[in-house]
């Protein structure tokens, strides 16, 4: 049994917003992500039955 996937997930998330009146808040904060999960693996089963 041999499986081989791959997740590949890439996503930024950006937010840029500015209140003003009187006084101004700024507030400009990035998120971003980027991950891979990789998985490669083999299952060999070999059984012998000798009766």
């Amino acid at each position: 049994i041999t499986t081989d996937y791959a997740i590949t997930a890439d996503y930024a998330i950006t937010i840029d917003y500015a209140i003003t009146a009187d006084y101004a808040i700024t507030i400009d904060y990035a998120i971003t992500a980027d991950y891979a999960i990789t998985i490669d693996y083999a299952i060999t089963a070999s059984v012998l039955h000798d009766v």
